[in-house]
């Protein structure tokens, strides 16, 4: 190879370089520079398509949405709606209405402690339950008892009074 052929190799290398470094960068710049508002609007045509497609897609779901789980909760709460109203009625009338209640003689909170302490499948009775079941309170139930022949008190393992018929 001569110096010629070396030269003339090595000044296209240069200006191969020149221009795949230097040159297309520069076409490329100003490509961009002159089409700018086409490129511009070209990506905002773009970007408004894939939101309309979004936004459609949105829309389509929540109809769905709406229709399939809103819709029967909404007919649940109006049927809730419409038993809190039934009840509401219910009460102010029950408040219309005294409640009286039952007064007993100590003879017939006499015959239910006995009746309990007879029938009940436990032996042992609390008085705490005797009272409940004889609609007295536990003071009056203990002194009924206490007057009582025919009735053993004692003391549970858990601490509280019991009481028993001797019979039993």
């Amino acid at each position: 190879m001569d110096s010629t052929e070396f030269v003339n190799n090595q000044t296209f290398n240069l200006v191969n370089d020149f221009i795949g470094h230097v040159i297309w960068p520069v076409i490329l710049l100003l490509f961009i520079a002159t089409f700018r508002g086409k490129i511009s609007t070209l990506f905002e045509s773009i970007k408004r398509l894939k939101f309309a497609d979004i936004e459609a897609e949105f829309d389509k779901r929540e109809k769905t949405f709406a229709e399939e789980e809103v819709s029967p909760l909404n007919d649940e709460m109006d049927g809730i709606v419409e038993r809190i109203k039934l009840l509401e009625l219910e009460l102010a009338q029950l408040r219309k209405e005294p409640i009286t209640k039952e007064v007993l003689d100590e003879e017939a909170i006499k015959s239910r402690i006995m009746d309990a302490l007879e029938k009940g499948l436990k032996r042992w009775r609390s008085i705490q339950r005797l009272a409940v079941l004889s609609g007295a309170n536990e003071d009056e139930v203990l002194k009924i008892l206490r007057n009582e022949n025919s009735v053993v008190l004692g003391q549970g393992k858990s601490g509280r009074q019991i009481a028993r018929l001797k019979n039993r």
